[in-house]
């Protein structure tokens, strides 16, 4: 079922309808991956045309992409000629709080600043959001809405860790970083970035050593020793570099997890915080621990 905008209040259960479904048809998801094969020197434009017609399918089921990316309604298109991925490290809050469309929810949230239909006041806009923006556009004049509608609707966002770190005062534990890495080269297959920003500087050599040929700008997190005069050049040089090479530029097609993950974020609530009445937040957080339940069992079902 289709849920259209409308101006009366929709029940939690018509709220809780578009996540159960998405996650419901995970598993039965396709999307491509170009198969690896030698190239001679004088043959790798040849053979770089030729490796599109030399594709196989593999289920979404082989994949370990638990908490889907924000992924821009023109990301296609991209910002500025360029398909950016921004990648942040966790979400922080207990286990019980994991959902599969998190990171969109937050986006909206307090990138955008949209209510939740059904909260009862609207979350404050959050500055880890707009430094990011600042940074990579290299403008530090506060954004008009317009302006930030435009900017996240062009780019894709998305955390490295794949589960939940129960305080922001303990750092993730080794093994985390270690189950990220799976996700996120299915990440990279699927959205074909030209531009990495990797918000997180403990995490930038494994970010780096997974991009392959895809430049990577390593800066530091938001929260921590965030300078404007020293980010700011660092993504502009990245980005003068990835312009010039355009890595997967002519490449990138849309795929069936693509559009899924697009539409996921189009469909997304933004999170509502506290701001809900008892009965709303228990049966939210009944809906979220299902629709978690049921892509885990996916991905370790088969």
């Amino acid at each position: 079922m289709r849920i259209e905008a409308r101006s009366d209040r929709p029940s939690p259960n018509q709220l809780a309808e578009p996540s159960a479904s998405f996650h419901l048809r995970w598993p039965e998801l396709w999307f491509l991956m170009i198969s690896e094969c030698p190239l001679a020197p004088i043959e790798a434009e040849l053979m770089r045309q030729i490796r599109k017609m030399s594709i196989k399918r593999i289920t979404m089921k082989n994949t370990t992409v638990r908490f889907a990316p924000w992924v821009g309604s023109q990301y296609s298109e991209g910002w500025d000629g360029l398909r950016i991925l921004l990648m942040g490290e966790s979400h922080y809050a207990e286990n019980h709080h994991e959902r599969p469309t998190v990171t969109p929810e937050i986006v909206k949230a307090l990138a955008l600043g949209e209510r939740h239909p059904l909260a009862t006041k609207r979350l404050r806009q959050h500055p880890h959001f707009t430094k990011i923006m600042r940074a990579v556009t290299s403008s530090r004049r506060p954004a008009t809405r317009a302006e930030k509608a435009d900017f996240w609707g062009r780019v894709a966002y998305y955390n490295f860790i794949q589960e939940f770190i129960p305080t922001k005062r303990r750092a993730p534990p080794k093994e985390a970083w270690l189950r990220g890495k799976a996700p996120l080269c299915d990440v990279l297959d699927v959205l074909r970035p030209d531009l990495i920003v990797c918000l997180s500087q403990r995490n930038g050599d494994l970010v780096c050593s997974l991009a392959g040929d895809v430049p990577v700008a390593v800066v530091h997190h938001p929260s921590s020793h965030f300078k404007y005069s020293t980010v700011i050049p660092k993504i502009a040089q990245k980005r003068a570099i990835a312009m010039a090479t355009k890595t997967h530029g002519a490449s990138f097609s849309r795929c069936e997890v693509f559009d899924r993950w697009s539409q996921a974020s189009a469909a997304a609530f933004p999170t509502p915080g506290s701001n809900l009445s008892e009965d709303d937040a228990a049966l939210l957080e009944m809906q979220r621990r299902r629709a978690m339940a049921e892509l885990d069992e996916a991905l370790v079902s088969i």
